[in-house]
Formats: structure tokens, C-alpha cells, sequence
């Protein structure tokens, strides 16, 4: 269900909605959980159909998150779904309301989603600001 292309880079790959379901990522979490222990992470989900987001997807994922920003720095969330995309920044909202210090993002392409987190990887921590943003709370291109 996930690779890791490079340290530090997870990439899940969800078919269907029924593949976002919360019970389904333990395995996932507890390599992220692992990882954050190395260093920094950056996830991306790609979510190739979904008419919709439950909201038990979300509410697990501000869980985890929380547990484990900064050090899982960034998430990407890529999908031809106008839904989807919708969740992933009313997450991001979210997320910048409860201060958790993470960058999110939704993108159509999965490999502009790609880029950007391995971008996110590889800027210097000073580079970026509270939030995960580069500059002074710039918006970038997918936000």
C-alpha cells in the first residue's frame, strides 16, 4: 500500500476511498513512526478515486500528525479529485489552527506532489517557516 522511494519519502497509493479507511494504516503508521526517529519525513497520498472523504480518515490522520510533527514535516495529498483536493485543504487549515507545524498541500498530479515533498526534504530547516512554508507564509503552487 506504501513505498519509500528515498529516505525519509513515503508515497501511499489509495484506489478506492474504501483503501483511506483509518484501520487499514497501522503498518503505515508505525513506519512513520520509526522514520520520524531518523529524521525528517514527508508523506504523500495519492488517491486515484474517491466521490468522498470519510471523516474518521481525516480525524486519524490530525491524530497522527500531531504525534509526530514537526519531524513528519510534510504531506502531499494528489488526486484528479476536486473532493479530495477540498479535504486535504481543509486539513491543512485545520492542522495550521491546532499549530501543528507541518506543510500540507493537495495536488492534481502525483508527480508535482512528488516534487514538492522531496523539495520539503531537501530545504534546510531554516528555510522554512512555523508552518512549513517557506518565506513569510508564501502560498505555494498546489495550495
Amino acid at each position: 500500500m506504501y513505498s519509500q522511494p528515498q529516505r525519509g519519502l513515503f508515497h501511499v497509493v489509495y484506489k478506492t476511498e474504501a483503501d483511506m479507511r483509518p484501520e487499514l494504516q497501522k503498518d503505515l503508521v508505525i513506519a512513520l513512526e520509526q522514520a520520524v526517529e531518523l529524521g525528517p519525513v514527508a508523506l504523500v497520498f495519492t488517491v486515484k478515486q474517491a466521490a468522498g472523504v470519510d471523516k474518521a480518515v481525516p480525524v486519524f490522520w490530525m491524530d497522527v500528525t500531531k504525534r509526530l510533527a514537526p519531524r513528519l514535516s510534510a504531506m502531499a495529498i494528489a488526486s484528479p479529485s476536486m473532493v479530495v483536493r477540498t479535504a486535504a485543504h481543509g486539513f491543512s487549515v485545520a492542522n495550521k489552527l491546532r499549530r501543528v507545524t507541518m506543510a500540507v498541500t493537495a495536488f492534481e498530479s502525483e508527480a508535482e506532489a512528488l516534487g514538492w515533498a522531496r523539495e520539503r526534504l531537501d530545504a534546510p530547516a531554516a528555510a522554512t517557516g512555523p508552518s512549513g512554508e517557506r518565506g513569510h507564509g508564501a502560498m505555494q503552487k498546489g495550495d
